[in-house]
């Protein structure tokens, strides 16, 4: 592999074996439309390239997903999803979702609980770790978020911005503190 060292390990990312193929297929045109571009990514771009690179750091087998807080152009935390620090991970074989066969996408009630922590939980725990104070920050993710993580941003005020593959270069997709939950 060529070229920068954050152009080699998104590639190297994408290429990966066990990586879900949708993160890879983001990966991919990430790297393709804003690393190969001779255009400078505006601060959204940038921000939601910094995401993508902590999502790599995920737990989930189904679903990498990251998030970045960021306050004044300067990333304040971090946070990816996954299990606390030291317990078994979906990498360790100890997914209930995978093991009770339940397909990606679905709902969490039910069969086959999540284990993990979505990445705004983490990234918001991190910032608490940190004594950072979350509120006038800007959280990037590298996916929409669900209802809860929605309703939880909305409570602290933050905007929130997330990548849309289907958008290509300047996928960002931007809602303000009035953040509605998905539907």
């Amino acid at each position: 592999m060529n070229g920068p060292p954050l152009r080699r390990f998104l590639q190297g990312l994408a290429d990966a074996e066990d990586m879900p193929m949708h993160h890879a297929a983001d990966i991919d045109q990430y790297v393709t439309e804003v690393l190969d571009s001779p255009v400078r990514p505006d601060w959204d771009d940038y921000f939601l390239g910094i995401a993508q690179a902590v999502a790599a750091r995920g737990e989930c087998t189904r679903s990498r997903v990251g998030a970045v807080l960021v306050r004044d152009r300067r990333i304040m935390a971090t946070g990816y999803n996954g299990v606390a620090a030291g317990e078994l991970s979906c990498l360790d074989g100890m997914c209930p979702r995978a093991q009770n066969d339940v397909p990606k996408s679905t709902p969490y009630e039910g069969v086959g609980y999540c284990i993990a922590h979505h990445a705004e939980d983490n990234v918001l725990a991190d910032a608490y770790a940190r004594e950072v104070e979350v509120l006038g920050c800007t959280i990037y993710l590298t996916k929409e978020p669900c209802e809860r993580c929605a309703f939880v941003l909305t409570s602290l005020s933050l905007d929130v911005v997330w990548y849309d593959v289907t958008k290509g270069r300047g996928g960002a997709t931007r809602r303000g503190r009035n953040l509605e939950p998905p539907r």
